[in-house]
């Protein structure tokens, strides 16, 4: 397979074609390289590896179809590529329950899947011939589709690596150049680190066109924080390990995040997702392998395990603010994107590595953030300005639907996270409560 070569996020002040051509490639290349892991055809195509959620078929055939969706309403194709298969893929799910879920899910098949990708990303590349770059793109210019697409496929590449984490391992093989991190480090010191307090400020401006940026992270938050401290590294499976022998899973006075109960009674969690019980012990799932252990690695988590185990400890989650705030004291000028020479970030390793190996993962001020995994907030989602949240007419439903309590905010970045969002300072990830992701947890008092 061909090294992919993680392209930066381009300019959108008259990007050039060239770079515009490099980072879809990039884009569709990874998505690609990604479900060739999968090697049972359609077998393990229509698997639906967690209950709330569609099958794998779904999701590799969504992200063409969403291209084509979002170029048809910004007049860039005229024609759809499959009416049929465009309309069933087009859209995704979010449930709260499993019964939510269409039941006997009938997908298009594997090869039929592949001649549709094949034909969708014809169409795409068949845009480039046709389009003006030489121009500041902003919301409003059409070529806007083009880039939500590619970021839209890039979110989709992060958040299908913990669905195929669940499929059996003998259905899955590690492809060509997707290499785990290393296992151990020295032995750290965790340590807090205390902040005065001041004023938190982010969010992206209007007039700002130097990047794509999804809707909700338009707006201006200003905010007084009140002195706090944050713990220097993040949680490790060894110290998850601890809640999990204290009976933490079965604590109820812990899970009080929106949903948990549900989430409980469909699931019947006792561990993180990526344990598996074996020999009164555990093993470790990673994306493609079951390995050992690897207990210097920072724990993955879904929002209800991260802010239960934080109760459990006696402190509690960050908030975005507070984040925002830590990432940019004692900084000499923007984060512009983690890079993976630098940050595990972007595939650098396909896995976690253990916290404290990268000195480059620490902030000014000494805090483990930047790359590795992302953050579970202590916020629900929600719009930053208190005074109206704007949808982007072409993906009205991105957001808004979801600013509500079932719904958490990842700060930071995970191995995975490509494009936009290596974007610490600018992007806005979230998730449903329930779903494990590339996220870990970071403790504040």
């Amino acid at each position: 397979m061909q090294t992919l070569r993680n392209p930066s996020p381009p300019s959108l002040n008259a990007p050039s074609v060239e770079d515009v051509h490099r980072y879809f490639q990039d884009s569709w290349s990874r998505y690609e390289w990604l479900f060739s892991g999968l090697v049972d055809g359609d077998g393990v195509l229509e698997t639906q590896p967690h209950p709330f959620r569609n099958t794998l078929g779904f999701y590799y055939g969504h992200t063409a179809a969403f291209y084509v969706q979002k170029l048809l309403l910004a007049g860039l194709i005229s024609e759809p590529v499959d009416p049929e298969m465009d309309r069933a893929l087009e859209r995704g799910v979010s449930p709260n329950r499993a019964n939510e879920i269409e039941k006997g899910q009938d997908w298009p098949q594997a090869m039929e899947l592949r001649t549709y990708r094949r034909r969708v990303r014809d169409t795409v590349l068949a845009t480039f011939d046709r389009a003006d770059f030489g121009r500041v793109v902003t919301e409003a210019d059409p070529l806007w589709a083009l880039f939500m697409g590619i970021e839209h496929e890039r979110i989709h590449f992060q958040t299908t690596i913990p669905l195929i984490r669940r499929i059996p391992v003998q259905s899955v093989h590690r492809p060509d150049g997707w290499n785990y991190g290393p296992a151990t480090a020295d032995k750290l010191s965790t340590d807090w680190v205390h902040f005065a307090g001041g004023l938190s400020r982010f969010g992206v401006d209007s007039s700002d066109n130097a990047h794509f940026a999804w809707d909700n992270e338009y707006g201006s938050v200003v905010q007084l924080l009140e002195p706090f401290s944050m713990r220097n590294y993040p949680v490790t499976n060894r110290e998850m390990l601890d809640f999990v022998e204290d009976g933490g899973y079965s604590e109820q006075r812990l899970w009080l995040t929106t949903g948990a109960r549900d989430w409980f009674d469909e699931l019947h969690p006792t561990h993180p997702a990526a344990w598996v019980c074996e020999d009164g012990g555990y093993q470790y799932r990673a994306t493609f392998d079951e390995m050992e252990m690897p207990w210097d690695w920072p724990v993955l988590v879904n929002r209800h395990e991260a802010a239960a185990f934080a109760r459990w400890a006696g402190f509690r989650l960050p908030t975005e603010p507070e984040f925002r705030f830590v990432l940019e004291q004692g900084r000499v000028g923007e984060i512009e994107a983690l890079n993976p020479d630098d940050h595990n970030v972007a595939m650098r390793w396909g896995s976690p590595v253990p916290v404290g190996l990268l000195r480059s993962a620490l902030t000014p001020s000494g805090v483990e953030l930047l790359g590795n995994v992302a953050f579970w907030a202590a916020d629900n989602f929600g719009a930053l300005s208190q005074d109206g949240f704007n949808p982007h007419p072409l993906y009205g439903e991105f957001s808004e639907p979801w600013f509500r309590a079932d719904h958490g905010i990842l700060l930071g970045a995970g191995f995975a996270a490509t494009g936009h969002l290596q974007q610490v300072t600018r992007m806005r990830d979230f998730m449903q409560n329930h779903m494990d992701q590339i996220a870990g947890i970071c403790l504040v008092s």
